[in-house]
Formats: structure tokens, C-alpha cells, sequence
């Protein structure tokens, strides 16, 4: 058989297939008829002459052509536009110039990365009310530990430690293990020293897991007839059925007497510049070291925007917020109320705990306590302590490295500042030695 007789089998076939259904009519027959132009050659023809014919019997052209074949429906976008950052743009060459010289800030805003930065950035995690209580439980423990040990009761500050707490001593390599063991060591302590004295100086709670807390701070160890002896300590708690029970302690001599620097360094990473933009208000924050290291100085202001004039004859009428409206009651705009704050965070001495005073610029005056929790910190207002209201609480919490968190943990809301999430937009120079 011949390669053109071969070739052309197949086609056969499929016109002898398409001989059978003459017998069914005239409608099989057009069928038919385009079967059988299938069965023409159709390899060298030009691909335009298997488009299909223009109306006015020409053959469609290249662009009409192009336009039968596109589809009806809108192209998806792929790469959605990019999302303007909420803060003003800054020209970070001039801030770098001018602005870090005298103020000792780096502007940061252009340079953070615009997809992590949205225009409005939603509630960040609120901490946990577990959270705080496990802290202060852990800090009454320390309390009942001091006063267990300041009346000389061997047994009861025995009863803190685990059956198989240890203490070491870094310094002396000193190991005591066994509950049994630190009631002893206590017991001769009192009878050689009977007015020995210690008190703490709590400066973290770190939580490892549900039941399982790190506690650093200072201790004091004083005697009648010598100096005070200092100990940094870092102690592992575990809690065994509502208690909180000393694990292991390790601990070494305090060389030197901290200062308020030193206490005040955990709040270093509040300097710099942020700010929070929420529905009706609009706060701002700068935060830096006095010149003497000794107060964190942070500044607050905060604008209160009024409700938009003729909002409720929108809602009357239906329009949308964005969409003008005939104000018909002739009020006059309200200006946005502002309101700045000096606040000064120190060291207070006489608590033993960290302190901030607030001066507003009307007039007004407000004292917060700082308490160190698992997560973050408990503010306190202390200014008015026999209110009916209760106490006002805020929880301050970081959130990575430029984020922050101030939210309402009990009582009343603040009249000074605002609960907000906020970023920071500029972020300072290494903090310098201070003496």
C-alpha cells in the first residue's frame, strides 16, 4: 500500500462512518455535510481561512478576529495596589540632618516596609487576665517568704521550697538540696543572728510555662553587727496545687549598689517617637532619657476630634459619611479639643517601686504605680485611692519591636490617657552611659 493510500485510511473510515446516517433525513444529512469537510486535508491551508467569516461575507480580519475571541468577563487583578502608610512621609536625609541632631531621634516611618504597616491597624492581642494575677500571686509569695523570715520562723520559710528545692551559691559553690536541709540552715541563722533581717527588690516575673515562673531580682540580708549583704538571685518556682513553690535559687554577691538607671533600664525600649491614630482621637508619643539618666521623660499629645457637622442629618437622610450635606442648623464646626502631657517616670525610693507623674496642660495631675507581670506591665492610678469607682488599671504591653499595646484592665477608663494601639515611627540613638 502506497503512503498516500495510508494517509488517507483514517479519513476514509470516518466518511464511511458518516455514509451511515443518510438514512435518517435531511436534518443527519447536514451533519452529514460537515462531517464529511472533516475529511478534507487541511494541513497547508492558512490558519485565518478556520477562523469564522466576518457577517458581511468577507473573511474576519485580524482585529475582529481578536475581538470574538476575548472574553466577556473583566481580567482578575493579580497584584492588588500597594497601601499608603497612615503617617506623613518623611524626608528622612533632612530628619537625619537636622532633626537627629537636635533631638536625638532617627525617623524610621519611610523606611518601615509599607505592607506591615496598614492604614488602619487593627486591635493588637490583649494580655491575658491570667496573666497579671499569676504575677501578683507569685509577688505574694515573695511577701509571705519575707515576713515568714523577718519573724524567724524556720518552718514557715521552709514550707516555700519544694521537697527537693535547691539553692546554690555561685560565689562559694555552697549547695543546700532538700526542704528538710534549708529548714536547718534556717534555724542556725536565727540562733547566731537574732536580728537578722532581709528584704527583696522583684525585678521580673518571666513565665516558662503554665505553672513554671522565673523571678530575678536583689536581695538583702542584714545583720546587727555588719553591713548589709546583697545578693543577685535568679529563682525557678513551680506551682504544686494552688502554691507557689521555690524550685531552685541560684545566686551571687551584689557587687555594687544599683542605680536609678539601673532600675529604670527595662523601660528603655519606650524611647523614640510613636503614635496611634483610633476612631475620635489621635495620640502621639515621644519618649527619651533626661540628661542625668535618672527619669524617662515622656510626652504626650493628644487631639479629640469632634463628631463632623450635619452627622446626623446624614443618618436622617440616608447619605453616605463621605457624600456633602446641607447643614441646616448653622452650627459652626467644632475645633478638635488638644491636650498635652508631660509625664516623668522615676524610681520612688521610699515604695521600692517604679513611679510616673503626669502634669496635663490643664491643669491637672495624675500619679501611676508600675508593677512588672509576666507580659508586660500593671499601671496603677494612684492619684485618687479612695475613689467609689475603683482603681484604674492599664495594661502596657510590648508587641514585637515597634508595636505596643495600652488597654483598660479594671476600673474605670483613664481620664488622661486613652487606651490605643500604637507604632513606633521613629526609634532612637543607643542609649549613652550615665553615671
Amino acid at each position: 500500500m502506497s503512503r498516500m493510500s495510508r494517509s488517507m485510511k483514517p479519513r476514509a473510515a470516518a466518511c464511511i462512518g458518516g455514509s451511515l446516517w443518510k438514512t435518517s433525513g435531511c436534518l443527519l444529512a447536514g451533519w452529514l455535510i460537515m462531517g464529511l469537510s472533516g475529511c478534507s486535508q487541511v494541513v497547508n491551508r492558512p490558519v485565518n481561512e478556520h477562523l469564522p467569516r466576518a457577517s458581511n461575507g468577507r473573511r474576519s480580519g485580524p482585529e475582529q478576529q481578536h475581538q470574538s475571541l476575548r472574553p466577556s468577563r473583566p481580567i482578575p487583578v493579580i497584584i492588588q495596589p500597594a497601601v499608603p502608610f497612615r503617617m506623613a512621609v518623611l524626608d528622612q536625609s533632612s530628619a537625619k540632618n537636622s532633626q537627629a541632631v537636635s533631638t536625638g531621634i532617627i525617623p524610621v516611618a519611610a523606611e518601615l516596609p509599607l505592607a506591615n504597616h496598614p492604614a488602619a491597624p487593627g486591635r493588637l492581642p490583649a494580655t491575658p487576665d491570667a496573666l497579671p494575677a499569676v504575677a501578683t500571686a507569685v509577688r505574694t509569695t515573695f511577701a509571705d517568704y519575707l515576713a515568714a523570715f523577718n519573724r524567724h520562723d524556720p518552718v514557715a520559710l521552709a514550707a516555700h521550697w519544694a521537697l527537693e528545692g535547691e539553692n546554690l551559691d555561685l560565689d562559694t559553690g555552697c549547695r543546700t538540696t532538700g526542704r528538710h536541709a534549708v529548714e536547718h540552715v534556717f534555724d542556725r541563722l536565727f540562733a547566731t543572728h537574732q536580728k537578722a533581717s532581709i528584704a527583696f527588690d522583684i525585678e521580673s516575673v518571666r513565665p516558662i510555662d503554665d505553672d513554671v515562673v522565673v523571678v530575678d531580682g536583689v536581695s538583702q540580708l542584714s545583720f546587727s553587727d555588719r553591713d548589709p549583704a546583697r545578693s543577685r538571685f535568679s529563682a525557678v518556682l513551680v506551682r504544686h496545687e494552688d502554691r507557689w513553690l521555690i524550685e531552685t535559687v541560684r545566686e551571687a554577691a551584689a557587687q555594687t549598689t544599683p542605680t536609678i538607671h539601673d532600675r529604670l533600664a527595662e523601660l528603655d525600649w519606650l524611647r523614640g517617637s510613636w503614635e496611634d491614630v483610633s476612631d475620635g482621637v489621635t495620640v502621639s508619643l515621644q519618649c527619651d532619657w533626661n540628661e542625668a539618666g535618672t527619669f524617662l521623660i515622656r510626652r504626650h499629645l493628644i487631639t479629640d476630634d469632634p463628631e463632623p457637622t450635619g452627622a446626623a442629618a446624614r443618618l436622617a437622610a440616608g447619605v453616605p459619611a463621605l457624600l456633602p450635606v446641607d447643614d441646616t442648623t448653622n452650627q459652626q464646626p467644632a475645633k478638635p479639643r488638644r491636650r498635652s502631657i508631660t509625664e516623668y517616670i522615676g524610681w520612688d525610693e521610699s515604695r521600692g517601686e517604679i513611679r510616673s507623674w503626669l502634669f496635663c496642660s490643664d491643669g491637672r495631675t495624675a500619679e501611676w504605680s508600675w508593677l512588672r507581670t509576666t507580659t508586660g506591665w500593671l499601671l496603677t492610678d494612684a492619684s485618687d485611692a479612695d475613689s467609689a469607682a475603683g482603681l484604674t488599671q492599664l495594661t502596657l504591653t510590648q508587641i514585637g519591636s515597634d508595636e505596643m499595646t495600652l488597654q483598660l484592665a479594671a476600673g474605670p477608663a483613664s481620664a488622661f490617657v486613652p487606651t490605643a494601639d500604637f507604632l513606633r515611627t521613629a526609634r532612637p540613638f543607643p542609649s549613652q552611659p550615665h553615671p
